[in-house]
């Protein structure tokens, strides 16, 4: 206890259990608007300005957005949700068509993940190259770009081995594509009920 010996303002230090509140970030900010590429209309975070470009693009030719998630990160921005918005903007897809074998008018429709232009520089390749060729195949999925010369080379590429379009099988195409692909959102078929069995042709290729 204080010793009170004349009149005036005293200072008593009490202990206490209690520790100093530190500081945390609680600040997120938010952007909306056009990117090269990405979800569209689906909030996303991300942790960084290369995170940001490998979802979104780093092309500032779309609009401000870029730039602006830039400065953010550059002055100390730690998380940032992004929605992308677009008009007119449609999913690229492609069809491939098994044209020999027992059921030929079935196929498999792949969606690009990212709406826009870049998803019609995407390609799908079909090989036979497995353990058994008559059950499974490979799927590899890949942009094609063109520099301003007109030279043809390859981006970003993935590879699916040991597919099959068996439902049941953990390899099925639909559940391996949807849940690895960074370039593909979804995988559906025509017609959308698989029949049973499927007879694919292991000696016919589909580009």
């Amino acid at each position: 206890m204080v010793q009170v010996s004349y009149p005036g303002v005293y200072v008593q230090e009490v202990p206490s259990g209690a520790r100093t509140i530190t500081g945390v970030s609680t600040a997120i900010a938010a952007f909306v608007g056009v990117t090269r590429r990405g979800p569209l209309l689906k909030p996303t975070t991300v942790l960084g300005f290369t995170e940001y470009a490998r979802i979104f693009g780093s092309d500032v030719s779309k609009g401000e957005l870029t730039d602006q998630v830039r400065q953010f990160f550059l002055n100390g921005g730690q998380q940032a949700v992004i929605v992308r918005i677009g008009k007119n903007t449609d999913e690229a897809f492609v069809s491939l068509p098994n044209e020999d074998g027992g059921t030929p008018d079935l196929a498999i429709k792949l969606t690009a993940r990212s709406a826009g232009g870049d998803g019609n520089a995407l390609r799908a390749r079909v090989d036979y190259k497995t353990g058994s060729s008559e059950r499974t195949f490979n799927l590899t999925v890949y942009e094609e770009l063109v520099d301003p010369s007109g030279n043809p080379s390859v981006g970003a590429s993935e590879t699916f081995g040991n597919l099959t379009l068996n439902p049941n099988d953990a390899r099925f195409v639909k559940r391996v594509v949807e849940a690895s692909s960074a370039l593909i959102g979804s995988v559906e078929f025509t017609p959308a009920t698989i029949p049973a069995p499927i007879p694919w042709s292991p000696r016919k290729r589909i580009s």
